[in-house]
């Protein structure tokens, strides 16, 4: 070893990956969003109609429905899930979201269609709502899976959800029922149109609203992205087709105005009182756009993900074509204007993805793709799409430009349904997780080793 040269830190560090399924020759297994606490434990939802091996002791082993929704516990170093959890009644049910305390506590959301879904006492709906059109649920797991913190049913379609450290829990629903909202912060005579999203926060033990306020535009609004920062303030964002969103600093080159195509995106951020928004626009372009992942820097800016469908953006460091796109924007605190755009080229996809923050202020991300020709760093740990679609990963710098980028699949088609990382001390963990059509999948630390069921979990440092 030659002490006397450079340093060289590999930017990607697999820790684990998996084949993800259950006992069952015929069941599936769908993941739709991962998580990762403190200790680098990750955590996998999604719905299945496999039969897992249950963990003696753990709040619920055996499938109720014909689609149960499940939650999965994947230690640090990979293997054997510490825990695999059913969450289901008698009919169907969906995991859509998971959010994580520091120590590990889960709160899992969904769609729900059964009438007897596991519900606590005293909480906000402990009976399936018959005066609305969708159905969701709220349910808490302590961090060993043995017991519920709460369990509820919620009033209309909820796709996401946050969680403070003091256990209170942040969502956005939109349905034909909304809850009362607890205060209204729209201008005067904003005018509504189809199904509004309203954010709401609840109290601890699940039993009460302690905010609501509603999205009101003249079209829907759907929140796809949503976090709480270290002040309680939240951070919602999504897509739209109203043009008469309410406007804060309304320039009219960024956030003033619906740039038009089918849907725009929007971010919001509300006062950790629920009494005003800090920031309220439209992110778009003249195309079809829409948010799906944000965070949140300790200084206040504003990370967002999502798909651009022209390349009108403003600050854009890259010369990439829009349409189709997914994109990163830096925005500053005050929400006037980005700090930079980053477009990932054609045939980019991220829906489900999210994103994070390094300790240098770094974005890391990820999406599925089908482009053969994505801009992969030299040092990247696979070079070329090796089937008809691959996920991807990667990091931009402070400048606003990939310092790296990587495919990452088999020779089948590979989908990267859901990406989450957490910042713990220097270094990012990545999780990703998704549907796998490869038989030659990179594994490493492996639970299981031959494919089945098309579900993939990965965990790695970046």
């Amino acid at each position: 070893v030659d002490m006397n040269g450079p340093l060289l830190i590999d930017p990607f560090y697999l820790d684990y990956s998996t084949y993800f399924y259950g006992n069952q020759v015929s069941g599936w297994t769908y993941v739709y969003d991962v998580e990762v606490d403190e200790n680098n434990n990750s955590y996998v939802a999604g719905y299945t109609t496999d039969k897992y091996p249950g963990t003696q002791g753990t709040y619920a082993t055996t499938l109720n429905g014909s689609a149960d929704g499940f939650l999965g516990k994947i230690p640090s170093s990979g293997g054997k899930p510490l825990y695999v959890i059913y969450l289901g009644g008698s009919n169907t049910e969906y995991c859509y979201s998971i959010a994580a305390t520091k120590k590990g506590d889960c709160f899992v959301t969904g769609f729900s269609n059964s009438n007897d879904y596991p519900t606590t006492s005293g909480v906000l709906e402990s009976k399936r709502p018959t005066t609305t059109s969708y159905v969701s649920f709220i349910t808490g797991i302590k961090s060993d899976g043995k017991s519920l913190i709460y369990s509820t049913y919620l009033k209309g379609y909820n796709w996401v959800i946050d969680v403070n450290e003091t256990g209170q829990v942040y969502i956005a629903p939109y349905g034909d029922n909304p809850y009362p909202i607890t205060r209204n912060i729209n201008p005067p005579g904003q005018v509504g149109g189809g199904f509004e999203a309203n954010v709401i926060r609840l109290n601890s033990s699940g039993s009460a609203i302690l905010d609501c306020v509603e999205l009101t535009g003249s079209g829907t609004e759907y929140v796809y992205g949503l976090s709480v920062d270290k002040k309680n303030q939240v951070y919602a964002a999504g897509w739209t087709n109203s043009d008469n969103l309410p406007v804060t600093y309304g320039q009219k080159n960024f956030g003033g105005v619906y740039m038009g195509g089918s849907y725009d995106g929007f971010l919001f951020k509300i006062d950790s009182a629920f009494t005003k928004y800090l920031i309220a626009k439209y992110i778009g372009t003249k195309g079809y756009d829409y948010l799906s992942g944000i965070a949140v820097n300790d200084d206040e800016e504003i990370f967002i993900q999502g798909i651009a469908g022209a390349n009108d953006l403003p600050a854009a460091t890259n010369g990439f074509p829009g349409g189709s796109s997914a994109f990163i924007m830096r925005i500053y605190k005050n929400g006037a204007f980005p700090r930079w755009t980053t477009y990932i080229p054609t045939n980019t996809y991220a829906w489900r993805q999210r994103l994070t923050i390094s300790a240098k202020d770094e974005a890391i991300f990820g999406g599925t793709t089908w482009s053969t020709t994505l801009p992969v760093t030299n040092d990247a740990f696979q070079k070329t799409n090796k089937g008809g679609a691959d996920g991807y990963a990667g990091k931009i710098g402070i400048d606003g430009y990939i310092k790296y980028l990587t495919y990452f699949g088999g020779s089948g088609t590979d989908y990267l349904f859901a990406v989450q990382a957490k910042r713990i001390g220097c270094v990012s963990h990545l999780i990703m997780g998704g549907y796998c059509g490869s038989n030659n999948f990179p594994l490493k630390n492996e639970w299981k080793s031959t494919p089945r069921g098309g579900v993939f979990c990965t965990g790695a440092v970046i």
